[in-house]
């Protein structure tokens, strides 16, 4: 025995004692001996100590009956032994009944030695009986902190299917309490459905009793918990069974697998995607060895999977088309950076196809790339497409241009003939006429102008529908515009008999900013046809203000007549492109259908909308709304609206005309003959640079179409000649082309101004007094700086900032032609500080003054380059040089 076994004597038999001391130790064991000699001290003992077995001397003074009471009372039984004189064991008899465990004779050693061994050896499988049930419950104990420890659902149940364990994870995924569920069916706790179907399953403690072997649960078992969650679990449900193999239970052990299941679902919806993709799709290694590739791209390259399985990524790519661009690509992927571009590949049986491919890396959730993606599409048909759709492009592109030049030569072949029609109908209706004969010829002259208006309308729509219709920016005077519009149609109304009339609402500003010509267009057109389908009545015109701001105005316009009328249903028909809203309408009245299509775009360019409301017989009313930029704002021009003619020289000017039309010669020398001009007249580009080389002119007439070199050429070509000298001739362009951007390229070409055939006795004279007079009129800045300053000018007077070098004579003062020159380069007017700058080139000349000379002779260079913050600098230089002449 591992423990001391404690012993109790009761008696003073020493010799006894000592007997057996010797019989425990010759047995090996470990024993404490008490001896007591009293009752008191028995009973003390027994209550402050745990005795194993108990002597008692049945000759002592404790009387046997007194002692046995206390030992009744033990929690734990102390065997009493009693120990007898010899012949005693009668009395043995009588103490086993009073509740002694056993009796011995003193002399009986044996009988003695037998009954402590027996005694022994009980107290010895009590005492492991006793650690038994300590260890069974100490691992129990263990088993259920496991249990409760655990993530998976644990239940246990008895033999009758009925719960009588669960673990924490177990009540979390059911929601059921271990006190509520003890007790209970398994399936009313463990509640499983088909996820699919949403009908109940089989329990398993069913299906454990029938198969009895552990079983799992089918796919897509859902558990409903007490709350009505569903969860997708997994679980394998094992028999309890004893030594008999009888069931005596079973254990549920069970996890919620949704996260897993939606992974699973979304893996798959992955997987079939990439499996079934339209585009190509391969994963490599980090590599760079494929590992996997789609159906896709078997199907595209003709190998098989087994084929490019350990190959690298980039073993189709035909790397000679472009180095720089794969090493880019390798150089991307390296640094985990996305490359996306088009690459040529051969396939397995070395046909050439393009894809556009998108390589980017695959990251982990650490920042690990685990391998890389190739995505492509393959794009050859696209590409084929694109080149045929290049080539398409091109040819339309021709056609356009072919379009362009046809309108372009259509428009020169017809307004060059209607110019020599009009010109010469009103060079005769100058001269003196029979009614009849005046009468004839303005009939000519309406059917010439209507024609004019149909061309004008198909040109007009045709720069529309090429995007070439381009709005000036210029200021103008709106009052001044109505009036002049108002005004050209009285006449037409006057001979129907209506009444015309227009009302400006007060606060519109006089001065705007836009495309007057546009504006007048539109205006035109609704007032025609107003007066055109108008037999009886009146005809008003209405501008109102819509919004007015600092900059800008918002005008709306109205042109109402008492007319045919529209039915409603056909006004849809009225802004679209060669449509009226009756064919007798083109019979009775005429018309291209072109007008109110172009004055829809036209109206849209400049920021607004146009409209129609009309009844039947009852008359229409067509609006419309444009935006302006305000009077107040830089970097635009002035229209002019004065009368031209008065401005012209009184000298008698010497020009050169280039025209190769000899009905148009005569027209434009009829034109100029009562001015009493010099004109020249050569009929090609040649002979105009020829005349220009051997005479003086004072202005250049430049048809653009003639044979052998047209005006364009020659017009550079003569600018050409021109540099290195002070002289620059002006040149105007006269021309029957009206589809292209022609000012812009006259302009560059090197020309001052053009005309547009067929042109009237105010065209030809105003382009004249432009080309003429441009140098002597202010600058937008400075006409501004003047109104800004309240400056008050005497009327009709003006500034001039150069003068003439036929001004020049011997009582001008260097002094006065230097304050000429320092008005001009204050208005920033380079043409004028061109001019001024030759007279005092030629008046440094004349003197000697050779440094005054050439800084003169570098303004005018300067000027002509437009370098305008260069000749500031040179004019201070040439001041200081003139102030040390005096």
């Amino acid at each position: 025995m591992n423990e001391d076994l404690e012993v109790l004597v009761a008696g003073d038999d020493i010799e006894h004692i000592a007997t057996i001391e010797n019989i425990l130790s010759d047995m090996g064991y470990k024993y404490f001996i008490r001896n007591v000699r009293t009752l008191s001290e028995f009973k003390y003992n027994l209550m402050k100590n745990t005795f194993h077995i108990v002597f008692f001397d049945y000759c002592s003074d404790i009387s046997f009956t007194d002692a046995i009471e206390p030992l009744k009372g033990l929690k734990e039984e102390a065997p009493v032994v009693v120990l007898l004189e010899d012949g005693d064991n009668g009395q043995g008899l009588e103490m086993i009944k009073l509740g002694a465990y056993d009796y011995c004779e003193k002399k009986d050693i044996v009988r003695l030695k037998s009954i402590i061994f027996k005694k022994c050896r009980d107290l010895e499988q009590k005492r492991e009986q006793k650690r038994f049930e300590k260890e069974l419950v100490e691992e129990n104990e263990k088993l259920v902190v496991t249990l409760e420890s655990i993530g998976d659902g644990v239940i246990v149940t008895d033999e009758k299917g009925c719960v009588i364990m669960m673990n924490k994870a177990a009540q979390e995924l059911t929601g059921y309490l271990t006190c509520c569920s003890i007790g209970k069916p398994l399936s009313e706790v463990f509640v499983i459905i088909n996820g699919l179907s949403n009908e109940p399953e089989p329990s398993p403690y069913e299906r454990v009793l029938t198969e009895r072997k552990s079983v799992g649960l089918r796919k897509d078992t859902v558990l409903v918990s007490k709350d009505g969650t569903l969860r997708y679990v997994s679980a394998s449900t094992a028999p309890i069974k004893n030594s008999d193999q009888k069931i005596m239970g079973v254990v549920v052990v069970f996890r919620d697998i949704t996260r897993i299941k939606k992974a699973e679902e979304k893996l798959q919806k992955l997987s079939q995607a990439v499996e079934q993709s339209p585009g190509i799709i391969v994963i490599s290694d980090t590599n760079g060895n494929i590992e996997y590739v789609n159906p896709q791209f078997t199907q595209v390259t003709g190998y098989s999977i087994d084929e490019v399985i350990g190959k690298s990524l980039f073993f189709m790519e035909m790397q000679e088309d472009n180095k720089e661009k794969y090493s880019e690509m390798i150089e991307a992927m390296a640094s985990g950076k996305e490359w996306r571009g088009e690459i040529r590949h051969k396939s397995k049986n070395n046909v050439v196809f393009w894809e556009y491919v998108c390589y980017s890396p695959i990251i982990n959730s650490e920042g690990v790339i685990t391998n890389y993606l190739r995505v492509s599409e393959d794009i050859t048909e696209r590409k084929l497409m694109s080149e045929n759709l290049f080539r398409a492009k091109e040819a339309a592109e021709a056609a356009n241009r072919a379009k362009s030049e046809f309108l372009a030569n259509m428009s020169h072949e017809i307004r060059t003939p209607l110019n020599g029609i009009i010109g010469m109908t009103n060079l005769t209706l100058q001269t003196e006429l029979t009614e009849d004969q005046r009468e004839n010829l303005n009939i000519i002259n309406s059917c010439a102008e209507l024609l004019l208006r149909v061309i004008n309308d198909i040109l007009d729509y045709s720069k529309i529908e090429a995007g070439k219709m381009i709005l000036e920016n210029v200021k103008f005077d709106f009052l001044n515009l109505l009036e002049k519009t108002y005004k050209s149609h009285v006449v037409h109304a006057d001979e129907k008999g209506l009444r015309l009339s227009y009302t400006v609402q007060k606060g519109i500003p006089r001065i705007l900013v836009g495309d007057p010509g546009r504006l007048q267009q539109v205006l035109n057109n609704l007032i025609s046809n107003a007066i055109k389908f108008t037999d009886v009545g009146e005809v008003k015109i209405t501008a109102d203000i819509v919004e007015i701001r600092d900059d800008s105005v918002k005008l709306k316009f109205s042109v109402s007549d008492t007319g045919i009328g529209i039915d409603r249903e056909k006004i849809g028909l009225l802004f679209k492109s060669f449509s009226q809203v009756d064919s007798s309408i083109t019979r009775r009245y005429g018309g291209t259908g072109l007008g109110l299509a172009i004055s829809r775009q036209l109206v849209e360019m400049m920021g607004g909308e146009i409209w129609v409301q009309s009844k039947k017989e009852k008359g229409s009313t067509f609006y419309f709304t444009a935006s302006f930029k305000r009077k107040d704002k830089d970097g635009v021009r002035a229209e002019c609206f004065s009368n031209v003619r008065g401005k012209l020289p009184g000298r008698s000017l010497r020009i050169l005309l280039a025209e190769d039309d000899k009905v148009n010669q005569q027209v434009i020398a009829g034109m100029l003959k009562n001015e009493q001009y010099s004109l020249v007249i050569a009929e090609n580009g040649f002979e105009a640079i020829k005349l220009f080389e051997e005479n003086e002119f004072d202005l250049i007439l430049m048809d653009i179409q003639m044979p052998k070199l047209d005006g364009i050429e020659a017009t550079k070509r003569i600018r050409k000649m021109e540099e290195g000298t002070f002289r620059h001739i002006p040149i105007i362009a006269v021309t029957a082309y009206a589809f292209q951007n022609e000012r812009e390229k006259f302009l560059e070409a090197g020309m001052d101004d053009y005309i547009s055939k067929p042109f009237s006795f105010d065209d030809i004279y105003a382009a004249i007094n432009r080309a003429l007079y441009r140098d002597e009129q202010p600058s937008d800045k400075m006409q501004e700086r003047k109104e800004d300053d309240g400056v008050n000018l005497e009327p009709g007077k003006k500034i001039d900032e150069s003068l003439s070098v036929n001004e020049t004579g011997p009582d001008i003062s260097l002094e006065e032609i230097m304050k000429r020159l320092n008005l001009s380069v204050l208005n920033e007017n380079l043409a004028a500080i061109d001019k001024s700058a030759l007279i005092v080139k030629e008046f440094a000349q004349s003197k000697g003054y050779d440094k005054v000379k050439s800084l003169a002779f570098k303004i005018q260079l300067l000027a002509r380059k437009n370098q305008l913050q260069d000749v500031k600098k040179l004019y201070e230089e040439l001041k200081r040089e003139v102030k040390e002449l005096h």
